[in-house]
């Protein structure tokens, strides 16, 4: 309860970042330098999800190699700004990415991009 309690007040302390449609509010604005930390992981297409799901359920639930990339290019000193409440979360989190296997193309994909290369020649 006192978890919910401090990220609550961590949020509604500044403000919320410009999220993208279907994105929990999790992210806390103290100023431009949060702000920024936060931009790279906004840019790749669902990684704020992926990121809140695995932070709300306190185990690592799968992230992809894109959100994977923008967590590891993360700079240290954004972590503390990002997770103010929970500081062994960024750990956690990067520990995951850097292990994480890079899933192999799937069949389909593989036969699409042969026959399309087999269009072009």
């Amino acid at each position: 309860m006192s978890f919910i309690v401090a990220l609550i007040a961590t949020l509604v302390a500044a403000g919320l970042a410009r999220l993208q449609p279907g994105e929990p509010a999790i992210i806390p604005v103290a100023g431009p330098e949060s702000q920024k930390c936060w931009s790279s992981l906004q840019s790749i297409d669902g990684c704020v999800l992926e990121i809140f799901r695995s932070f709300s359920s306190g185990k690592m639930v799968p992230i992809g190699p894109a959100c994977c990339n923008a967590v590891i290019g993360v700079s240290d000193n954004c972590w503390p700004k990002m997770f103010p409440v929970e500081p062994s979360f960024p750990t956690m989190l990067k520990k995951y990415c850097h292990l994480a296997p890079v899933p192999s193309p799937s069949v389909r994909s593989v036969w699409r991009n042969a026959v399309t290369t087999r269009k072009h020649l």
